[in-house]
């Protein structure tokens, strides 16, 4: 599945955060997916790419596996 454009105005839900994760999971190299977190569209350069920033403290990464842990 290929998204065009950005959507940044909300996160997804949580059911909808997981969703996002898995879908980007699946989708081909060199495909635009959304972020998991933020929602920000961006080309899939590896196959390990989920997040729009996975660097630092506030990254997408980083925020999205807190507010997951805390869901559980």
């Amino acid at each position: 599945m290929e998204y065009i454009g950005a959507n940044p105005i909300q996160p997804n839900l949580d059911n909808g955060r997981r969703t996002q994760y898995q879908e980007n999971r699946r989708a081909p190299l060199g495909s635009v997916i959304r972020c998991a977190h933020c929602g920000r569209a961006f080309r899939k350069k590896e196959s390990t790419s989920q997040f729009c920033s996975n660097r630092g403290e506030r990254s997408c990464k980083n925020q999205y596996w807190s507010a997951h842990e805390k869901s559980n």
